[in-house]
Parts: C-alpha cells; sequence; structure tokens
C-alpha cells in the first residue's frame, strides 16, 4: 500500500476464479504487488462464491454475479486502506459493479466492467448513462472492454486488417468522448506500443483493459503500467495517485438556486434586502456605491446562512444515527414492546434526516443537469449527446510542444494564450478614417438615436429580469438569474439608478468589469491545444442586464444600417434567404447555361474573428454611421478597461487587460 494520501488501483481479467487453486494464486499475486483497490472482471463467481475472496490482504468484497458461469465483476479494498463505501450497486448481468467510495474526505466512484464480445453499443451506451448521472465527480473505471481506443498502436498480428476500425472499437472510442474520461497509461506513454492481451484463436496481440479516470483526477495520477502476464491470459494494469498536485483553491461562490423554492429561504432574503436598504438609505443617490454594497452585505448573509442549514442538517442527521444505532442494540438485547416502538420512532427518523439530504442533493443534481426542469425529453437529449467538456483539463502543449499535467502549468499555459491573443498593436486611424470616407453608408436619423441615447427605465429593467434564464452558469460576483428575479421588486430602483448612472458616465467599479473566462471545446479540435477551446466569457448578470436592454434597443435600428445581404444576427432577417439565393442561381445555371459561362461559388470564414474585434475601429465605424452620444458614453464605460482572468481546474490566472475582441457571453 502506498501512503494514506495516495491510491494504487489495479484491474486484472482474472479469466475464471471458481477453482479454489487459482484464487489463491491471483490474491497472493495481488499481494505482492500491494493494491489499495483491486479491480477484477470475468470472474465467473456467483454471489455466494464472491465472500471466497475475503482472504489474506483482501478487507471488504463487492461484486456482481455470474450469469450462466460467465462474467462477473469484483472490485477488492485492502483491509487496512483508509477509505470506507458509502454504497455499492451491481448489473444483473454480471457486466459491471459500482463502488462509491470516500478517501481521505474524498469521494470516488469505482467501476469495475467486463464489456461483452461483439455488438457492444448497447452496453457503452447504458454505462455511459449510468457515468453521467452519477452524482460523484471523480470516477475510476477499470476492465475489460473487449475493444481498443487507437486500432494501429493497440492491436498487432492476426489476419484481420489493423487499420480498419471495428464497430466495437468505434463503439468504445465514443464512449470515452461522451464520458470525458482519460487514459493515462496512454497519455504517459505516447509513443509506446504494449499489450495485454493474447488471443490463440486470432493469433493477435491488444490492449483491451483500461484503467480511466474522469479529468479531475488525471492531474493526480502518478504513474501507470502494464505488468507481466502471469496466471490469466490477460495482463494485470496499475495506476498510482496521489495528493502532491495542488487542488484548485479558488472558490467561486454561486447564489444558491436550489433553494429558490424554498420559502424560509426566500423571506429571510427579501428580510435582508429590507435591512440593508433601511441602515443605507442615506446612500440611495450614490448608485454605484449603494449597489456594489448590497451585493457584498447579502453575499455574507448567504453564505452564513447556508452554513448554518448545513451543519444543522448535518448534527441531526448525525444524532439520528447514533439514536438509531442505540435502540438497536437495546432493542436486540433486551426485546419488549417499548423497545420495538423506541426502534421504529428512531428509524423514522432517520429516514426523515436522511431523505432531506437526499432531496437537498438532488434539488442541486437537478440545478445542474435539468437546465430546463422536469422535462425529461431535454434530459434523455442530453444524455444521448453527452456531457459538455469539463472544467478539468488532463493535459496541455506548451509552445514548445511538451506536456504539462499540472493543474497550475495549465492554467498558465492558457493565460499567456489569452494574454497574448487579446493584447492588440495601435490601429492607424487616419487610414482608417480614410477608408470610411470612401464607404457610403447610412445614418441614423435624430430621432433614432434618441431611442438608443434614452435613460433607463424602471420597465425595460423589470421586464429583462423576468426573461433571465435559469440554472446559467454562475458569474464572476456569483449571483444568479434566480436572485434577481426573487427580489425583481426590491432590485428594480436601484438597478435604474445604477444603470442611468453607468450610461450618463461611462463609468463601471473595477471589479464590476472583470470577466471569468472558462473554455469549451470545440467539436473536432486537439484538446491538447490551447486554440482548440472556445472562450466563454463570465460577466457579472448586472453588466448583463445592462447590456441586454442596450443590445435591444440597438437590433430594432439594425435592419436600417445592416445591407439586406446579411442575414446573419439581424432582426426578422434568416439564413434561408440566401441559401434560395443560390439555389435558385444554380437552377438558372443548370436550366439556361451560356456558352464560355462558369459559376464560382465561394464562402469565407474569418479566423478567430470575436477575438479581433478592434475596439477603435469599431468606435470609428458607430461614428460613421451617427451612433453618438449617450450609448456610446456607455460603451465606452464598457470597453475602457476590461480584465479577464482564466478559470481552468480549479484555478483562477493572475488578471490581464483586454484590449481587443467581443467577448462571447455579454449581449453586446
Amino acid at each position: 500500500m502506498l501512503s494514506v494520501s495516495d491510491m494504487l488501483v489495479f484491474s486484472w481479467n482474472v479469466k475464471d476464479l471458481r477453482s479454489p487453486n487459482k484464487r489463491m494464486q491471483i490474491l497472493r499475486h495481488l499481494n505482492r504487488l500491494h493494491p489499495d483497490v483491486a479491480l477484477l472482471q470475468e470472474t465467473h463467481l456467483t454471489s455466494d462464491d464472491m465472500q471466497r475472496m475475503n482472504n489474506l490482504w483482501v478487507g471488504s468484497v463487492h461484486g456482481s454475479s455470474a450469469v450462466g458461469g460467465k462474467a462477473g465483476t469484483l472490485i477488492l479494498i485492502h483491509k487496512h486502506f483508509t477509505g470506507k463505501v458509502i454504497t455499492h450497486d451491481a448489473d444483473p448481468d454480471g457486466r459491471w459493479v459500482r463502488v462509491h467510495l470516500q478517501h481521505e474526505g474524498h469521494d470516488f466512484s469505482l467501476y469495475s466492467c467486463y464489456a461483452p464480445n461483439g455488438d457492444n453499443k448497447p452496453y457503452f451506451l447504458d454505462l455511459e448513462q449510468r457515468l453521467l448521472t452519477d452524482m460523484v465527480t471523480s470516477k475510476i473505471v477499470g476492465g475489460d472492454m473487449n475493444a481498443v481506443a487507437v486500432t494501429l498502436e493497440d492491436r498487432r498480428g492476426g489476419l484481420v486488417d489493423r487499420s480498419q476500425t471495428r464497430p466495437s472499437d468505434r463503439n468504445f472510442g465514443s464512449f470515452l468522448t461522451s464520458t470525458g474520461l482519460n487514459d493515462p497509461w496512454r497519455v504517459t506513454h505516447p509513443d509506446s506500443r504494449d499489450f495485454m492481451h493474447f488471443s490463440h484463436s486470432h493469433n493477435s496481440w491488444s490492449r483491451i483493459d483500461y484503467l480511466l479516470v474522469s479529468p479531475d483526477l488525471f492531474s493526480r495520477v502518478v504513474e501507470s503500467d502494464i505488468h507481466v502476464m502471469v496466471i490469466s491470459d490477460h495482463s494485470p494494469i496499475s495506476m498510482s495517485l496521489t495528493d502532491s498536485f495542488p487542488r484548485g483553491a479558488d472558490f467561486q461562490w454561486r447564489f444558491p438556486t436550489y433553494m429558490a423554492k424554498d420559502d424560509n429561504f426566500v423571506d429571510s432574503l427579501k428580510s435582508w434586502w429590507l435591512e440593508f436598504t433601511w441602515s443605507n438609505r442615506e446612500h440611495f443617490s450614490d448608485a454605484p456605491l449603494y449597489w456594489e454594497s448590497a451585493k457584498v452585505v447579502l453575499r455574507g448573509r448567504l453564505l452564513a446562512y447556508m452554513t448554518t442549514v448545513k451543519k444543522k442538517s448535518q448534527y441531526h442527521f448525525q444524532e439520528a444515527s447514533k439514536k438509531l444505532q442505540q435502540v438497536y442494540i437495546a432493542y436486540i438485547s433486551q426485546p419488549s414492546t417499548a423497545a420495538c416502538q423506541a426502534w421504529k420512532a428512531a428509524k423514522t427518523t432517520f429516514d426523515l434526516w436522511s431523505e432531506r439530504k437526499c432531496k437537498a442533493a438532488y434539488s442541486r443534481f437537478r440545478a445542474e443537469l435539468f437546465r430546463f426542469g422536469n422535462k425529461s425529453g431535454r434530459l434523455l437529449a442530453r444524455l444521448a449527446k453527452g456531457r459538455y467538456t469539463p472544467e478539468h483539463f488532463s493535459s496541455l502543449h506548451d509552445d514548445s510542444g511538451g506536456i504539462h499535467t499540472d493543474p497550475k502549468s495549465i492554467n498558465s499555459i492558457f493565460h499567456s494564450y489569452y494574454s497574448s491573443l487579446y493584447s492588440a498593436s495601435p490601429v492607424d486611424v487616419a487610414a482608417g478614417r480614410t477608408f470610411l470616407d470612401l464607404v457610403r453608408t447610412p445614418n441614423l436619423y435624430s430621432e433614432n438615436r434618441d431611442v438608443l441615447n434614452a435613460d433607463f427605465t424602471e420597465d425595460e429593467v423589470r421586464r429583462t429580469i423576468k426573461n433571465l434564464h435559469n440554472s446559467k452558469a454562475p458569474d464572476p460576483d456569483g449571483f444568479t438569474g434566480e436572485f434577481y428575479k426573487i427580489l425583481v421588486d426590491q432590485v428594480v430602483p436601484p438597478l435604474t439608478s445604477y444603470f442611468n448612472h453607468v450610461l450618463h458616465s461611462g463609468s463601471l467599479p473595477l471589479h464590476s468589469n472583470t470577466t471569468i473566462i472558462k473554455l469549451l471545446l470545440k467539436p473536432g479540435k486537439d484538446p491538447l491545444l490551447p486554440q482548440s477551446y472556445r472562450p466563454i466569457s463570465l460577466i457579472n448578470q448586472d453588466i448583463k442586464l445592462m447590456s441586454k436592454i442596450m443590445a435591444d434597443r440597438l437590433s430594432t435600428l439594425m435592419p436600417a444600417l445592416i445591407g439586406s445581404s446579411q442575414v446573419g444576427f439581424v432582426r426578422n432577417r434568416s439564413a434561408v434567404t440566401n441559401i434560395r439565393k443560390v439555389l435558385a442561381v444554380l437552377d438558372r445555371v443548370q436550366q439556361c447555361p451560356k456558352p464560355g459561362e462558369q459559376l464560382v461559388l465561394l464562402t469565407l470564414d474569418a479566423e478567430k474573428v470575436f477575438d479581433n474585434v478592434r475596439w477603435d475601429w469599431l468606435g470609428m465605424v458607430l461614428e460613421k454611421v451617427g451612433i453618438r452620444g449617450s450609448f456610446r458614453t456607455f460603451l465606452n464605460g464598457l470597453y475602457a478597461a476590461p480584465v479577464a482572468r482564466v478559470f481552468t481546474s480549479g484555478f483562477l490566472s493572475p488578471s490581464f487587460p483586454i484590449f481587443k475582441g467581443t467577448r462571447q457571453g455579454p449581449a453586446t
């Protein structure tokens, strides 16, 4: 065994453990390897035979029973391992077993899997859904997958053309993509070829046994090894995890959206707001100070409230658990009617608090997974599509091509990349104005300009708040749309005052213009390259509200400013219009061809166009079309001195200034 902060995991297809001699051989060999956890497959053991493995070093046995003398999986945990088993689940067909384990304050889901030969698509789809709905974030999946991840690298020999990907391999690859699981052995041995199974019937070698981890655990994998093939016709594979890598400590507070329907919580929130307004009524005229102070005070109250709720719930649950154990022992020792009633009462109390904890966990899970409430169709579509790209990054290339797995190093690479991307050299203002002087553009009428420059109204703010989406990603200040909806009547007046202050002064508090950048992998891109990720800017909800109102005003005027050939991003226009134009041209050429006439269709895509919008150039264009006044003042304030920080794997990078680009996230 490793130190208490480490965990050594083995996975091994043991190929039938019904023989007492072979069981002892396997246990003794594993004992020499000192595992903390062993994931075994193809045991062929029934539920009655599983406990025969509770021998030598084994402290607990969890498994799925073989069916018809086939399949069967086990998870063996060392008797000296400090981890505690919370729950375990088993497949009735003997194809997988899961254990929820707590170790050193960390929760793990351990899976031992044995995939079927041949048509494995239903198996991997079922396992994928189980993983995606598993509420434990950190997962270790080991087993015989009967498929390979990389055809050319993980197979050798045999009569079949190894350059052709098998359907079983494609199904396994789709499973890895959807679940986001990582193969530590392949990443740490990128140029190596090693195999774990020899097929005598096909005279071929393959690496079909895997130890996979969720992205949050990958950086803690110290070593992954394939061992010598003994006893079974499969080699064991091992993986050691450590806590030596730093964990992300940059806590991002978020408004507890799962409490939004709790009447006591809502009443408390409103009373805190009333208390704040009464104590600070003399500062209402200073709109930025008043609003920012309100958020700080309420955030503190919310943190204290949720801490108290959590401690109270934990205390009552522990007390109910102790009481149940005491009365149960008393009832067993001296059975009586009174003791039985006391036991039933204690059990009812325990069940009540246990149910409350489950409901709270389910509410948090639903807020994360069910973006659209209880519409099961969206959930099924979500599971079919697969999980979104997680915030944990397993590895990343630096500029020189080296691979980094340390989360802090990965965060530093992203910081360097985006600080360089959003830097800008000075624009040639004279050349820009000369070009614009040669271009004929429409110009806003004064009445349209007045619409843009009008003060914010409470009706606008209220309407925009009511249209906010729920369960969105937390913003830098942590206040989500649910917070604004609960307190809509209370926050509308100070928000309107704050927005009008920004509209006329063009100034924002420095921390209000800070963006947190989170990253989503672009489809089909290499996850090892920083440029393969789409930056999503998380901006405070109040800034997005203000931007949304101004964007709605501008959208009504866009058809008059943008030519009819552009159909994207303009109200009441559709891409179908241009598609029909292309089809009409193609039809004309086919129906009425002219001698020597040639048709060329050209499509262009500007690389990183959103990241390269120059604000000084944008200002000159706005001036050209007649957009000036308070609207321009507002835009100047929004883009005066924005800064950003990149968030990856729990780490926030240092701040860096942004000089160009349209932040993908806000309304403008």
